[in-house]
């Protein structure tokens, strides 16, 4: 069924999930698209990536009220800046990896 370089690609990815988030919209900041949404689960710094399917994605800045903050945890509603284009839909829970 899986090759064994498979398997182990897969677990090596899970060990790097660092947080969820729950979309709420999506909106363009200049030459950058920042993604509305509140962290489910983790934590969420600048630098980690945001996956869609097999996309990643930097984050380079999170914004919480119109300031930019170092790191977002469960409940906080914020703007990631992404490094990079990425298609999402409001309701979608994404994952957060931290390499």
């Amino acid at each position: 069924m899986f090759k064994k370089g498979e398997s182990e690609e897969l677990d090596s990815q899970e060990k790097f999930l660092v947080g969820k988030v729950r979309v709420e919209g999506k909106l363009r900041v200049g030459p950058w698209d920042a993604v509305i949404c509140e962290v489910e689960e983790g934590i969420v710094k600048i630098g980690y990536k945001l996956k869609k399917g097999r996309k990643k994605v930097p984050i380079m800045k999170i914004q919480k009220e119109r300031k930019d903050i170092e790191f977002a945890i469960p409940g906080d509603k914020v703007a990631l800046i992404l490094d990079g284009s990425i298609e999402v839909e409001s309701g979608e829970v994404l994952k957060i990896y931290s390499t």
